[in-house]
């Protein structure tokens, strides 16, 4: 009884996920991004719905965001449409269904949601290698809090997930395989052991007495607690070498996820990754609109020549301006030094990492448009 009426919880719950995703999805736009066949939202994405045909959402400040960005967002998407990872979350789901009341079945489950986004960046990295900017995008996006439904893959993931997902990505190292490794060693050692220990001897088996044999028994059990005792040293030689891996792996968890300790002349030097969970905001773009009148150069404005700057911002953690750079030319010299001297009017709200302010890169881009 209790089964039954689990079930039906469970089912309850992912049939309103279901029609809750089916009533946004009424409201998106067929279109396409850098080539690519998308359904354009509002704000829920980016991600990948449907377990049978998978399409991609892309919500439309991601549309707007520098091509470098778009073109991550859409080959990751991508990845998990051509590896059917959807069908692979459907069946999860489905298993959930049938036994919602097995509690090691949900851990699993959410492990593997978490491991099909680890192999899709893995994927993901092996076309674009540029990790830096890849770890900074999970960031931004997981930052915007947009919620998926259970019946889609999300790119963004809470901030623990991502933070599991940046040293799954920089971690030349991966302890699973020498986890793996020792755990098959240990299970043939088992099988070795149990293959060298005899049976029980039935009841109505006669049991012989002569010396001869008493004394060829002796030397068999001596020889199995010669290969019992070297076989517990191997065991324990294997589990200190994965505890040492744990040792090592925990250590680079703690520098990576530590972001408190960074300062501003720790990464000013160039365009860092900074974990945040709060973006920064602009509180003066009013200031800024009159910059850009100001400075865009008069001569490059009367002949109607415009274009975009996008621009590497160093925030510090109060929120000023404290290094620019440029990170896409607009091909003119001119304009992007006119978008250098605009940047430095920026100010914002300090960017946050849970409780603590934090300095940080920031990339946005500086547009020159001539007004009809």
């Amino acid at each position: 009884m209790i089964w039954v009426v689990l079930t039906w919880l469970v089912t309850a719950v992912l049939l309103r996920a279901h029609l809750r995703l089916r009533s946004d999805q009424s409201a998106w736009t067929p279109s396409q991004v850098d080539g690519r066949d998308v359904l354009v939202s509002e704000d829920l994405g980016p991600g990948v719905v449907g377990w049978v045909r998978s399409a991609i959402v892309m919500p439309r400040w991601a549309i707007q965001m520098p091509s470098p960005e778009r073109e991550l967002i859409l080959l990751h998407e991508g990845e998990h449409c051509h590896a059917g990872d959807t069908r692979i979350s459907g069946a999860a789901l489905l298993l959930l269904t049938i036994m919602p009341w097995n509690l090691p079945l949900w851990w699993q489950v959410h492990r593997l949601r978490l491991a099909i986004e680890i192999d899709c960046d893995r994927r993901v990295l092996r076309r674009s290698s540029n990790v830096k900017r890849y770890a900074s995008l999970l960031v931004e996006i997981g930052a915007r809090g947009t919620p998926a439904g259970l019946s889609a893959l999300a790119f963004a993931r809470p901030i623990p997930s991502i933070e599991r997902r940046i040293l799954a990505m920089t971690d030349s190292r991966d302890p699973r395989y020498a986890r793996t490794a020792g755990l098959i060693l240990l299970s043939t050692l088992l099988i070795v052991v149990s293959c060298e220990v005899e049976p029980p001897r039935g009841l109505t088996e006669p049991v012989a007495t002569d010396a001869s044999t008493v004394q060829e028994l002796r030397r068999e059990v001596v020889a199995l607690e010669s290969l019992t005792t070297r076989q517990g040293r191997e065991l324990e030689e294997i589990e200190d070498e994965l505890e040492r891996v744990r040792r090592e792996a925990t250590a680079r968890g703690s520098a990576t996820t530590r972001p408190e300790l960074q300062t501003v002349e720790a990464i000013q030097e160039e365009p860092v990754f900074t974990p945040m969970t709060i973006r920064p905001e602009l509180t003066n773009r009013d200031e800024i609109i009159q910059a850009l009148i100001r400075e865009y150069p008069s001569l490059l404005r009367d002949e109607g020549v415009g274009g975009q700057v996008v621009v590497w911002f160093l925030i510090s953690e109060t929120g000023q301006v404290v290094a620019t750079r440029i990170s896409q030319t607009s091909g003119h010299g001119q304009l992007d030094a006119a978008a250098l001297a605009v940047a430095s009017v920026y100010n914002f709200t300090a960017a946050m990492n849970r409780d603590r302010p934090v300095p940080v890169w920031i990339q946005l881009p500086i547009t020159f448009r001539v007004q009809n």
